[in-house]
């Protein structure tokens, strides 16, 4: 599967290496950002973090040492890492005893609910705008596949409201949709009701605050290039870009296929293609694959008690 982002990733590097000297381009990167993109990268991930945590005690009831807490986390990464669409960082609930397993693993669903909640919700209003305000600028066989995703959004969210209804319809379209589906819809809205409003609100806005500093992280990597001034138009490009990867969920933690989305996203609201690039991959390298490198000692934490205890 890896093949498939490291493909799209090649083609997107020649195709931009046609137009401007990436190796001279790279020389420009600017280190004093460094601090700040590191310090932006820790507060995303210490938001997530306590996300989890949170999750963990005030959903699941699961009080337990942070030390298994950051296993977990730590070891749901690099889950996600090898996993397509990250769908592996729902495995987090393994990492805990057999008593509670069932419940975390229901926990760490909530916790992917809510982070897709915030990215799909934000990455719909990125569509749109990018729609509105640069749909002169695209190409014909660009804009109408943008155009149709959005109506397709639109459809799909119609067919979740009538789920949620008792009527013929949603009985029949339940019966439908597959297991896994069913399972994350129940278990998340059953959360919804079974939490106060004040709960609910305040985990969607630890997924939001965390959102936004992933974005003040990647406008930190543009900067390090040139003086992009901060704007609407590259949050929501920066949002649209997270929409795409939900739908197009078949590289190993996206790879590739955020890339791509990024650099033509970007490219509509005026930012070089290549400064783009290189701040998606160094991005992806600092928020992705560090921590689940930091997560082969939780797996093998994972593997020792497992042995131990059979």
């Amino acid at each position: 599967m890896y093949g498939i982002g490291i493909a799209v990733i090649v083609l997107v590097t020649y195709q931009i290496s046609r137009q401007q000297n990436l190796i001279a381009l790279l020389e420009k990167f600017n280190p004093r950002y460094l601090p700040l993109i590191c310090l932006a990268a820790l507060i995303h991930l210490g938001l997530i973090y306590y996300l989890w945590r949170s999750l963990l005690r005030y959903a699941g009831g699961i009080f337990t040492t942070e030390r298994l807490v950051l296993h977990s986390f730590l070891g749901g990464k690099l889950l996600g890492l090898i996993t397509p669409g990250q769908i592996g960082g729902l495995a987090k609930g393994m990492f805990f005893q057999q008593g509670v397993r069932e419940n975390a693993t229901s926990v760490s669903v909530l916790y992917s609910g809510y982070n897709q909640l915030v990215e799909i919700m934000l990455g719909f209003a990125g569509i749109t705008f990018i729609l509105v305000t640069t749909g002169e600028q695209m190409e014909n066989r660009l804009y109408w596949p943008l155009l149709l995703t959005l109506t397709g959004i639109i459809i799909l969210s119609g067919v979740i409201l009538i789920l949620l209804f008792k009527t013929e319809l949603g009985g029949y379209l339940h019966r439908k949709l597959p297991d896994w589906f069913i399972r994350f819809k129940e278990t998340f809205f059953t959360h919804l009701k079974a939490q106060r409003p004040g709960a609910v609100v305040r985990f969607t806005g630890i997924a939001l605050v965390a959102n936004l500093a992933s974005f003040v992280e990647f406008h930190f990597f543009l900067n390090g290039f040139t003086d992009i001034p901060l704007s609407v138009n590259l949050l929501m490009a920066y949002e649209a870009a997270f929409l795409i990867t939900y739908l197009l969920p078949i590289a190993p933690a996206n790879l590739g296929i955020r890339e791509g989305a990024r650099v033509y996203l970007f490219s509509l609201v005026g930012v070089n293609k290549g400064i783009v690039l290189y701040a998606s991959l160094m991005m992806y390298f600092l928020n992705i694959i560090l921590p689940s490198l930091a997560g082969i000692p939780s797996l093998r934490y994972f593997w020792k008690n497992t042995d131990e205890k059979a």
